[in-house]
């Protein structure tokens, strides 16, 4: 039986690293920039998610070995100034990035080799091990509070009303990879057919092998609340093009000029789509997909620029070089791209944006590690 864990907090657990606040203004809107701090003893803090009722998610990590190119991270939530450590609240030593929806309800995970956790109302529910598996991870919750998730090495699946459901494959050996599931509990992502992944559509108990654009390959990477979904696919021999799925067909969305592949990623309610390309030097270029036209979001003034999310209101954040090669946060909206600036830093990204114009996610100070940042407009 899944197990009930009550969240009884030591004092430490809601300590945060105090932050503040910066004013940007790179625009006529000026923005307010707020440091939301981090876990005193893991330092380097992100903020990934963030809805419309204004809960932010993200984690709190440490680094270590002599390059620091290890992290030990726990889940945590951002609010009033304090955070709150996810993971230890469920007994676990790591974590991966929360999952969010928009009745604040979290799904968070103890690590790959770990369960999956249903934290609502200040109580975190173990659900157990995948489907022939001992370990889970989460990879999205919807409005219904149904969970995906994904094992180590079992089968992935959705959570619902207390029961876990295996997705099956398509047929072939190198099994599934769920990557998002809608309001209606439908899942698309990659499966094995044959040699190769295809996309596929999970709802209602049943796969559907997307088919591909003429090539092996197909991944889906997004689908909205329509039934809409949205990734890349095998134009021809390793050259990969975005697509839309819709109706039964597969569309090609094609690719930006002097670009040499392209990506979709994201897709909100309105059918807006977006992703990115790669050129012949390998630098990614954000676009936006809306009625059958495909818009280069442009850059800072630098090399590239990467879309991480869009709202119903076609608001999309990402990152993107500037002129002196710094990467910082964007905000494209009305057809041109803000810097949102930094937290004293050199460098930013935003990874997500909700219905009021709120931005979240990660940036360095003048001096010590990068924190998760709250973007506001003064």
């Amino acid at each position: 039986m899944p197990r009930v864990l009550a969240l009884v907090l030591p004092a430490f657990f809601a300590l945060a690293v105090p932050g503040g606040t910066h004013t940007a203004d790179a625009s006529p809107a000026r923005w307010m920039v707020r440091d939301l701090g981090s876990l005193p003893s893991l330092p380097i803090s992100n903020a990934t998610a963030i809805n419309n009722r204004g809960d932010i998610v993200g984690t709190s990590c440490k680094q270590f070995g002599d390059e620091g190119q290890f992290e030990s991270c726990h889940a945590v939530k951002f609010a009033r100034g304090k955070l709150t450590d996810l993971t230890a609240t469920i007994g676990e030593d790591e974590g991966s990035d929360p999952k969010l929806n928009e009745l604040g309800q979290i799904a968070l995970d103890g690590g790959i080799f770990g369960h999956v956790y249903l934290w609502q109302n200040g109580a975190a529910r173990d659900l157990g091990p995948a489907p022939k598996s001992k370990y889970a991870q989460a990879r999205g919750i919807n409005n219904g509070t149904q969970i995906l998730g994904d094992s180590f090495d079992g089968d992935d699946f959705v959570w619902s009303e207390g029961k876990m459901r295996s997705i099956p494959t398509l047929g072939g050996s190198l099994g599934t990879e769920a990557f998002a599931i809608n309001r209606k509990g439908c899942v698309v992502g990659q499966s094995g057919k044959g040699n190769a992944f295809h996309a596929f559509l999970w709802c209602g108990g049943r796969s559907r092998d997307l088919g591909t654009l003429g090539g092996l390959f197909s991944t889906a990477t997004d689908m909205n609340d329509r039934g809409q979904v949205v990734g890349e696919a095998e134009y021809r021999r390793f050259i990969d093009h975005a697509f839309l799925w819709e109706n039964g067909r597969m569309t090609d969305l094609g690719m930006l000029p002097k670009q040499t592949t392209s990506q979709a990623t994201l897709i909100n309610n309105r059918g807006q789509i977006v992703g990115f390309g790669y050129g012949k030097n390998d630098a990614e270029r954000a676009f936006l997909w809306d009625r059958g036209r495909m818009v280069d979001l442009g850059t800072l003034g630098g090399c590239c620029s990467v879309a991480s999310d869009i709202n119903e209101r076609g608001q999309i954040v990402g990152w993107s070089k500037n002129k002196r090669g710094q990467l910082r946060a964007f905000l494209w909206e009305n057809g041109r791209m803000t810097d949102l600036g930094t937290l004293g830093g050199a460098w930013s990204e935003a990874h997500a944006i909700n219905e009021r114009g709120q931005i979240v996610g990660q940036g360095n100070p003048r001096r010590g590690r990068p924190h998760a940042i709250l973007w506001q407009r003064t």
